[in-house]
């Protein structure tokens, strides 16, 4: 600690022991031994200041001595890579590990999260994380009191950026020792083929090409195959230099399945270094029976991100979002995320026609042709008004948006889903935003009624709207997405409002033809747990089998949440056949899913070692001076509970409590 710092506790320590004389001698019963008492006080609320000041002990002394250097050790799939008959960076990084280790050094594994190993793992582990991220790494080592910390990596990071941070603000000596090797690799980035297709027309396929260690005069043959190893089309490119990409469009021909058709693509590059990034894996639905969910946002905010994966579970069909980018098209997203580049609308138009659910976001008079033609032809349309001219689209006459804090009152309307939303506190959850008023004639069909800051009149903020066999909720209100932004109760209520709209909007049709479960994503990322939806079996247990060349990898028993989903732990890559069962043993879901072997750890080039290596390294800077924070010492801790016991003790001998 600086002078400061210590003159600082000096003077804390010294009020300290003073309060606890005058307690004692003021404030409690006259006994004996009242100054042993009070100082025991003292001493016990002086090492509790030491501790918040934190200052670093010596590294000598048989009972304060630590180890000479913390071990992070990159446990990412890049260190396997090597040239032929060389060993590996994990090989050569491993017995560099266990030599520091015999030198008293600790050893943590990084990659995706961060592991203390022992010496006689590391004969068993391999790298397996799909990333190196070592930040966190760096600020576990640090908030353990490691008094140095040697960095054994090929230095393929994904968080240079936060480890340049680290560094620099670390009080305490890092030191990289890079083991890279020399790779020669090309890899596959993206692959994309489109989410949906008509039998008759040809396929667009778009992929990105990355290479390492290939000239410039090298050429990379790609194929695409379909799901018996045929190919479909092929293409030679030019090796892009290290760290640039080459893309191709390739146009594939008609599918000649339907249903969920695999496509693979296969980068081949002579001497290939690591193959896990050669392959990556697309399914398009080819002739879906199904629409499913098709959200498009006009005027995007955070409302389509919750409401999305809601309407997933709720319905158990496929849903889709896209987000309107302006002149750009629109981009695709799923349950809450991004998942592709940017779609013209003439792309978007099939899936809108063909929707069972069409969710139209921000909707204004300004609305393109196309969607206000199906949005007037839809069946089954969920409609949130941003102007009075969008309102009378979907059906209400409603004036211009008002603004202020709408808060739901708590006394609900009849209406169709009124039973379903019975219970809820309303009141007890965040105001909506701005609301379109409509005409006091239409109040009747209103299934929410809001007070502007609770207060005044009540007038609706959703309305459902029924002509002949068409079916249209439509929200008057903005920020529903608050409700769900809060877990708990208004989470709850979320998800209790749209699953009742929904039901009321396929009335008594099932939401879904084909299976009540099914993973959300057919293609899933290597080292991802896998999200599963299993529509209309909430709270059920079911059993799941998993089979991988005709071997059952997986085979166990799973509860279904409230929501309708459940989770699975990662796989390891491969083409997947799953099976659920119910209690009663009838299939409730059966299909195929792939767990890719891509790993995107060559796609980052090496780097060096930052310049700057933190605290005293090589310097005497730093804020403090290197040793062990007394705050990870065990020590001071037990001072101050056995302190507190003696006091309490010889409190309790003299009568006092």
């Amino acid at each position: 600690m600086t002078p400061v710092s210590w003159a600082l506790f000096a003077l804390l320590s010294g009020a300290a022991v003073g309060f606890s004389l005058w307690i004692y001698r003021r404030r409690e019963l006259s006994v004996s031994g009242r100054g042993l008492l009070s100082a025991l006080r003292g001493a016990t609320i002086a090492l509790v200041v030491l501790l918040l000041l934190d200052p670093r002990l010596p590294g000598s002394g048989s009972l304060l001595r630590r180890p000479p250097s913390w071990v992070l050790l990159d446990g990412s799939l890049s260190m396997t890579v090597a040239a032929p008959g060389e060993p590996s960076p994990w090989q050569r990084a491993r017995e560099r590990a266990l030599e520091l280790h015999g030198a008293g050094g600790r050893i943590l594994l990084f990659g995706e999260g961060v592991e203390v190993l022992q010496p006689d793992s590391l004969e068993l582990l391999g790298p397996r994380a799909s990333m190196s991220r070592l930040a966190p790494a760096l600020e576990r080592a640090a908030e353990f009191g490691a008094p140095s910390v040697v960095v054994l990596s090929d230095m393929r990071l994904q968080d240079r950026a936060a480890v340049e941070e680290r560094v620099a603000n670390l009080t305490i000596p890092v030191r990289f020792e890079r083991f890279a090797a020399a790779v020669r690799n090309a890899g596959i980035s993206e692959f994309r083929v489109p989410e949906t297709a008509e039998a008759e027309d040809s396929l667009a396929a778009e992929i990105v090409v990355f290479a390492e260690g290939a000239a410039g005069e090298d050429s990379i043959p790609v194929e695409v195959r379909d799901g018996e190893a045929r190919v479909l089309g092929s293409r030679r490119v030019s090796a892009p230099p290290l760290g640039g990409l080459a893309r191709i469009r390739m146009m594939l021909p008609p599918p000649r399945d339907r249903g969920a058709v695999r496509y693979e693509v296969v980068a081949s590059l002579p001497g290939d270094a690591y193959a896990a990034d050669n392959r990556r894996i697309g399914v398009t639905m080819v002739d879906p029976q199904e629409g499913g969910v098709v959200l498009v946002s006009l005027e995007p905010d955070w409302e389509p991100r919750f409401l999305l994966p809601v309407l997933e579970g709720v319905t158990g069909l496929e849903a889709r979002g896209f987000l309107s980018l302006g002149a750009a098209g629109f981009l695709p997203m799923r349950s809450g995320a991004e998942s592709g580049s940017p779609i013209e609308a003439p792309a978007l138009e099939p899936r809108v026609e063909r929707a069972d659910l069409l969710v139209v976001h921000g909707l204004t008079g300004e609305v393109p042709e196309w969607l206000a033609s199906a949005l007037e032809g839809s069946r089954r349309a969920l409609v949130f008004a941003r102007d009075g001219a969008g309102a009378n689209l979907a059906g209400p006459s409603a004036g211009p948006p008002r603004s202020g804090e709408w808060y739901v009152s708590p006394s609900l309307p009849v209406s169709p889903v009124a039973a379903d939303l019975a219970g809820v506190a309303f009141r007890d959850l965040p105001p909506l935003g701005d609301l379109l008023e409509v005409a006091r004639a239409q109040e009747q069909v209103g299934t929410l009624r809001v007070q502007l800051q609770g207060r005044g009149p009540e007038l609706p903020a959703l309305i459902l709207v029924a002509e002949d066999s068409r079916r249209k909720a439509v929200a008057l209100a903005t920020g529903f997405w608050r409700w769900a932004f809060r877990p708990g109760p208004p989470r709850a209520a979320y998800r209790r409002l749209w699953s009742a709209v929904v039901g009321w909007l396929f009335g008594n049709e099932p939401f879904a033809a084909g299976s009540g479960v099914r993973p959300t994503r057919l293609v899933v990322p290597r080292g991802q747990a896998i999200s599963w939806i299993a529509s209309g079996l909430e709270e059920d247990t079911l059993s799941l089998e998993l089979i991988r060349d005709s071997t059952v990898r997986l085979d166990q028993a799973v509860r279904v949440s409230r929501d309708g989903t459940f989770r699975i732990p990662r796989l390891p890559p491969g083409e997947y056949q799953y099976r659920a069962r119910d209690d009663s043993g009838t299939d409730v879901g059966r299909g195929a899913l792939d767990v890719e072997s891509y790993s995107e750890e060559l796609l980052t080039p090496p780097s060096e070692p930052p310049s700057f290596q933190g605290g005293s390294a090589g310097t005497e800077g730093g804020a403090r001076a290197p040793g062990r924070p007394l705050r990870t010492h065990p020590l001071p801790y037990l001072l101050i509970i056995c302190l507190l016991s003696i006091e309490w003790i010889l409190r309790r001998r003299q009568g006092l409590r």
